[in-house]
C-alpha cells in the first residue's frame, strides 16, 4: 500500500509574505517545493523544447557525434570544467546513489543527452540546426531568471539580503547547464 503526501506549492502570483512564508515552510519541513505560475516560462515554450528534443534525438548516431560532448577548462582552475554537447547511450556514467564514493565502480548510464552552455559561454554551443539553438537557448535563459529569482526569494525567507545566496552562486565559477536527455528502450541500447 502506497501513502499519498502532498507535496508543498509555491505560488509566485501570491503576494510576497505568502510566498516567503511559503518557501520557508517547504525548504524547513520538506526541503523541496513545487513552483507554479513562473511569468517568464509557458507551457508553449516547453513543448517546442520538447520537439526540438525529439527531432535532435531522430537524427543518426553519425550525425549526433559532429556535436559531441567536449569540454572546457578555466584557466588555472583545474576543476573548473565545463561540458557541452552530445553524449551517446552509454557514455556517461550513472553515479547511483554515490557508488564513486564508496571506490564501486557507477554504472553505465542508458540515455543519450545534449547540453547546452550557460550564457556567458553560449559560444560553446553547438547545433545541427537553427531551430535548436533558438528554442534551447532561449528555455536555458528563462529558467536561469527562475532560478535567480528563486535564490533571491529563498534568500529574504532566511531573512536575508536577496542577493546573499545569488552573489554567491552566479559567479565566475557556477556551473549551469540545460540538459535534455532520452532513454531509449532497453532494445536499442
Amino acid at each position: 500500500q502506497f501513502m499519498s503526501y502532498a507535496f508543498p506549492v509555491v505560488d509566485l502570483t501570491g503576494n510576497k509574505v505568502d510566498i516567503l512564508t511559503n518557501i520557508k515552510r517547504a525548504c524547513s519541513e520538506y526541503g523541496f517545493f513545487n513552483l507554479i505560475n513562473y511569468p517568464s516560462l509557458s507551457s508553449d515554450d516547453i513543448t517546442l523544447a520538447r520537439q526540438i528534443s525529439k527531432q535532435f534525438f531522430q537524427l543518426s548516431p553519425q550525425v549526433k557525434q559532429n556535436y559531441a560532448l567536449r569540454y572546457r577548462e578555466e584557466d588555472g582552475d583545474k576543476d573548473g570544467i565545463y561540458l557541452f554537447g552530445y553524449a551517446s547511450v552509454g557514455a556517461e556514467a550513472a553515479d547511483v546513489a554515490n557508488v564513486s564514493l564508496t571506490g564501486a565502480t557507477a554504472p553505465v548510464d542508458l540515455m543519450e543527452s545534449f547540453q547546452v552552455a550557460d550564457i556567458e559561454q553560449t559560444s560553446l554551443n553547438r547545433y545541427p540546426f537553427q531551430e535548436m539553438k533558438a528554442a534551447l537557448e532561449d528555455l536555458y535563459a528563462k529558467k536561469r531568471e527562475i532560478a535567480l529569482r528563486l535564490l533571491e526569494l529563498i534568500a529574504e525567507s532566511l531573512e536575508l539580503p536577496s542577493d546573499e545566496l545569488t552573489r554567491h552562486h552566479f559567479g565566475n565559477h557556477h556551473r549551469t547547464i540545460l540538459r535534455i536527455t532520452r532513454y531509449p528502450a532497453l532494445t536499442e541500447c
